[in-house]
């Protein structure tokens, strides 16, 4: 354990399985998941890529090849939603567990890229690339939110206290939900 308050290097990680970009990002468990992205070309790429504590590298499967989802946590799982490529955009939710199995939660309410997520309390809210707002629980039940006051494409969110915020797609409001899913703009 370190007690100062320097930063120290522990040096480089393995590289990812692809080069890309537009990818997504979440941690569970012990384990950073990067899923997805985008390389030149205009190719969509569903590589999945883990590093743990260790940072020790693994690549425990493949999902849907899309770009431009939105990725956060919620109680055991981290969950990557949306996307899309340049011909297709998905409603796919792909869920990655603390021993990194991977399964499906329902699908959004709509096929949307450009998205974001955040999560508050037990709760992962994805919104945006559009007006819908869909929030799972700790048990993967998918409920649909009141819809953003404006189209955000592409959106923003983050976290503040018990709110989800959502900004974004050229817009000066900001629609903010708690976690009982009542939404103040």
């Amino acid at each position: 354990p370190c007690f100062t308050n320097e930063a120290t290097y522990w040096g480089t990680a393995t590289n990812l399985v692809k080069a890309r970009a537009r990818f997504a990002t979440a941690t569970v468990g012990n384990y950073a998941v990067f899923v997805g992205g985008w390389k030149t070309g205009n190719t969509a790429m569903g590589n999945v890529d883990t590093y743990n504590e260790s940072l020790t590298h693994t690549n425990p499967t493949n999902v849907t090849s899309r770009y431009n989802l939105a990725a956060t946590s919620v109680g055991d799982y981290a969950l990557f939603g949306g996307g899309g490529t340049d011909y297709y955009t998905y409603a796919t939710v792909d869920v990655c567990d603390k021993s990194l199995t991977f399964s499906s939660a329902t699908d959004l309410s709509s096929r949307r890229m450009q998205l974001a997520a955040t999560t508050a309390g037990d709760r992962a809210f994805f919104g945006g690339g559009g007006t819908a707002v869909d929030v799972y629980d700790t048990s993967l039940v998918m409920t649909t939110a009141e819809d953003l006051s404006a189209s955000r494409r592409p959106a923003y969110a983050a976290t503040a206290g018990d709110y989800a915020l959502f900004c974004g797609g050229g817009k000066l409001t900001v629609d903010a939900y708690d976690t009982s899913l009542t939404k103040t703009t």
